[in-house]
């Protein structure tokens, strides 16, 4: 299976960020890989409220909504995402997902090949997206 997830695990750009806020952020990571979605959501919010145009941090933001299916979230966190970095393939990835679900497949597409288009890659995992 694709293992996209971790695209929309680091679904924001690539800008330097001080040690901590990759820890957190990481952290927030280890947290959503195991179902901890409101610990991961804590660690986010810390890295937010130092810098709240992160992209990273809202790009997660946006895939943690995805997962609960909370749509008008997800569009708002990969907006916000997206507004801070338009090459990041993660919050693409993570709107394809959220157009999918809703069935809004042409979109959906779309927003998928964005994210191929800015990076998006796919390795053999037994873990689903």
């Amino acid at each position: 299976m694709a293992r996209a997830r971790d695209e929309d695990r680091n679904a924001g750009g690539l800008a330097l960020k001080g040690p901590q806020a990759r820890e957190r952020l990481a952290a927030a990571a280890r947290h959503r890989d195991v179902g901890q979605a409101a610990d991961a959501r804590r660690c986010v919010a810390e890295v937010l409220a130092e810098d709240p145009g992160d992209s990273e941090a809202a790009g997660l933001m946006a895939a943690l909504a995805a997962d609960d299916n909370d749509f008008d979230q997800g569009y708002r966190w990969a907006q916000r995402a997206l507004d801070a970095d338009q090459r990041a393939a993660g919050p693409h990835y993570t709107l394809g997902r959220l157009f999918q679900a809703e069935g809004r497949l042409a979109e959906a597409e779309a927003s998928y090949l964005r994210a191929i288009e800015f990076g998006l890659s796919f390795e053999a995992s037994d873990s689903s997206p």
